[in-house]
């Protein structure tokens, strides 16, 4: 009977680590062309300019975001729920087979093979459920980490030709940061994305678990 559970685990608590330890992708997806081009400015009169860097520390920004932090708590609370629900199956299912291991004398073989094959049907939609909304919860995730991505880019956008500078780097990707020679974005691209209004919450899953308590 464990056969049917030992090779498709109940993943909800590796869903909140995805959701707790999520890593920002290459700066070539952060940083917005304007910034990465690494063009020293050279006026007319021939002189070149010294490099102007500033630098983002995407990751944190992201984590310091009002409306990220509450959706991400809805996600979780999600996921808890659904390795809840989801146990709670698995444990009624493993009953029913026991069950039926203690009735094989009173049953004709072919009703037991009977009963122990709509269990294991039981047991594959359980896990197919479970899977599905798992991968729904995270690709939710993952388009709210998009839509910030490219709300960070926006600002980033603002603030280079507020700033003028000529090289923007993420936290993630440098090896070495002069505090006295690189200016830090990160505290003012929160304050300025905590300024806006996103909507977020209404890109959260409608996560319905009847599929599971109805299996």
């Amino acid at each position: 009977m464990s056969k049917l559970f030992l090779n498709k685990k109940i993943l909800c608590t590796g869903v909140i680590v995805f959701l707790l330890s999520w890593t920002a992708r290459a700066a070539d997806e952060v940083l917005p062309s304007s910034i990465k081009n690494v063009t020293p400015d050279t006026p007319s009169s021939g002189k070149t300019l010294a490099l102007s860097v500033a630098v983002v520390h995407f990751q944190k920004i992201v984590e310091n975001v009002k409306e990220y932090i509450e959706v991400r708590k809805k996600l979780e609370d999600a996921a808890k729920k659904l390795e809840g629900a989801a146990g709670e199956k698995k444990r009624e299912i493993e009953a029913k087979f026991a069950q039926l291991s203690g009735m094989q004398t009173d049953l004709n073989p072919k009703a037991v093979e009977t009963r122990r094959g709509e269990l294991v049907r039981r047991g594959e939609n359980l896990n197919k459920t479970i899977q599905s909304i798992q991968s729904e919860i995270m690709a939710v995730h993952q388009r709210i980490i998009s839509f910030l991505e490219k709300e960070v880019n926006t600002i980033l956008e603002e603030l280079q030709k507020k700033y003028g500078f000529s090289l923007g780097i993420t936290a993630e990707t440098a090896f070495y940061r002069d505090p006295n020679t690189i200016r830090d974005l990160t505290p003012e691209v929160i304050e300025i994305i905590n300024s806006r209004a996103h909507n977020l919450s209404q890109m959260l899953p409608k996560i319905d678990l009847s599929a599971i308590k109805n299996l």
